[in-house]
């Protein structure tokens, strides 16, 4: 019996690890198709990049000095932002309509789609497998008296993994900076160094530079957590429903074994 306690938590903790990275890879690719992302958000790190205070409406000022340094006006800017949060949700966009864009910039937009959409797919993957192991948790729990605090034990265990994974990438930010990791990143995901834009040349690096990438941290962060929980919930239900049907069925077998 005491097996199967610590069997059920490390499925369910497991379970949780995975939604959690489940969350997160479907929290990027919803960043990378927000329009908001490649015009709002955009325009606001270009602000603080030249030296606004993060956080702050921009002024008719500061929209003058954003359009002087991308070079293009919001409206202008507004097309292509469509453009780029369009193809990074499609299946095979090419980014050849957007005139403003070279032959570099779209072929690294394309190897980008590329990694956007296998985020998506190994978020529902991963998001699948996790429901399995709250079956298979639930199958294994169904006999235990403890098996409420098994399944918590279980989540607990998986939520501090997720938090050491996060304090090493806070750590790796502290230490190394995140201009340091945002490259490595990079050159870990990229085999080709497309990615290394010039800014006199290159229209995207003008549109996203790395204040952008730095709050996009953030809200990819904020964006998994919500994902996460709303998931939790849903394989506690899962997990409930499952044993519930489960132990209805040993009742009745043992029922049915006691009066034959």
């Amino acid at each position: 019996m005491k097996r199967h306690l610590w069997g059920t938590a490390l499925l369910l903790a497991l379970a949780t690890l995975l939604s959690a990275l489940g969350a997160l890879g479907a929290s990027v690719a919803r960043t990378a198709t927000d329009e908001a992302f490649y015009l709002d958000d955009s325009r606001r790190a270009v602000a603080v990049y030249l030296g606004r205070e993060p956080g702050q409406a921009l002024t008719d000022a500061d929209e003058t000095a954003v359009t002087g340094y991308i070079g293009l006006t919001r409206e202008e800017q507004r097309l292509i932002a469509a453009q780029l949060a369009g193809g990074m949700g499609a299946q095979a966009a090419d980014f050849e309509s957007i005139d403003a864009l070279n032959a570099r910039e779209r072929q690294h937009l394309r190897d980008v789609q590329r990694i956007i959409a296998q985020a998506r797919s190994l978020s529902k993957a991963l998001t699948a497998l996790a429901a399995l192991l709250a079956v298979a948790a639930a199958w294994t729990g169904a006999g235990l008296v403890r098996r409420a605090r098994a399944a918590l034990a279980g989540v607990l265990g998986g939520l501090a993994l997720c938090a050491l994974l996060a304090a090493a990438l806070a750590l790796g930010l502290r230490f190394a900076g995140f201009e340091r990791l945002f490259v490595g990143m990079h050159e870990m995901l990229f085999t080709n160094d497309l990615w290394q834009l010039n800014p006199k040349s290159d229209l995207l690096i003008r549109m996203m530079p790395q204040p952008l990438f730095e709050a996009a941290l953030s809200r990819v962060l904020t964006g998994a957590f919500g994902a996460l929980a709303v998931l939790l919930v849903m394989l506690a239900a899962l997990y409930g429903m499952v044993g519930g049907m489960i132990r209805k069925h040993l009742i009745d077998k043992e029922s049915g074994a006691t009066q034959a």
